[in-house]
């Protein structure tokens, strides 16, 4: 079975390991942000993830990604400075919340993560509340993200040319039959195609990437079953 497709891809990148480091809490003032869990899914986090906030290098807030029955997303409560304190113990009112990503799965830190907002700006303020509308795992380099794979469930190869110019293919293979959903992701972490969405019978899966169409960049794709999620980064160059 050979499948034939054109990538978009968003861009992932592991950082510094911040995640032992305690984060703030009931500093007197906060703010809220609103993930859904349909902007989450896209941008690749996993149950169980941990998504925190920074002002520079203090946590002011994390939440973990994870749902009950009928949850639609997640809040995350970030913490101001108390500015009746001399030291900075929360996030300064109008700077800019930056975030991070620890997934305890793969012991993996990922910084640098590029959000846009259906609701606010990502500006601190007491009281403010926001919606964060699409997000990516941005770190500036073609560099794929190794998802959380459970041993022996199926592998995913690192695709070849890459870089490339007319196309390039990947090798999938799956130990067990069952329902396969392959995604196309662009540089800012949105779903721009659906590549397969059904069953698979267990075994080696040849995937072929055509340029036909596409500019040169970065792209990801996205493979994911009841027990398996990897990503694959490419780079086209014309």
């Amino acid at each position: 079975m050979r499948l034939s497709i054109g990538i978009f891809l968003y861009l992932c990148i592991a950082g510094t390991d911040t995640h032992a480091q305690a984060c703030v809490t009931n500093t007197g003032n906060s703010a809220v942000i609103t993930i859904p869990k349909s902007v989450g899914d896209q941008a690749g986090m996993l149950e169980g993830d941990l998504f925190r906030a920074w002002n520079d290098s203090l946590c002011v807030g994390e939440v973990r990604y994870s749902f009950n029955e009928g949850q639609t997303g997640i809040a995350l409560t970030v913490w101001g400075d108390d500015t009746l304190t001399p030291e900075v113990d929360g996030m300064s009112a109008g700077k800019t919340i930056r975030y991070s990503l620890f997934r305890p799965a793969t012991d993996s830190t990922f910084e640098d993560i590029v959000v846009s907002y259906l609701i606010g700006d990502g500006i601190y303020a007491p009281g403010a509340i926001m919606q964060i509308a699409s997000m990516s795992i941005n770190g500036g380099m073609p560099v794929a993200v190794e998802s959380a794979e459970i041993p022996e469930s199926g592998s995913l190869s690192k695709a070849f040319p890459n870089p490339f110019v007319n196309f390039t293919h990947l090798n999938l293979r799956l130990t067990r039959p069952g329902p396969v959903i392959i995604e196309m992701f662009d540089a800012l972490g949105r779903r721009v195609r659906s590549v397969f969405n059904g069953e698979m019978a267990a075994g080696k899966r040849e995937v072929n990437i055509s340029a036909n169409g596409l500019a040169s960049g970065v792209y990801l794709i996205r493979v994911r079953t009841k027990s398996f999620l990897s990503s694959r980064s490419v780079v086209l160059v014309r």
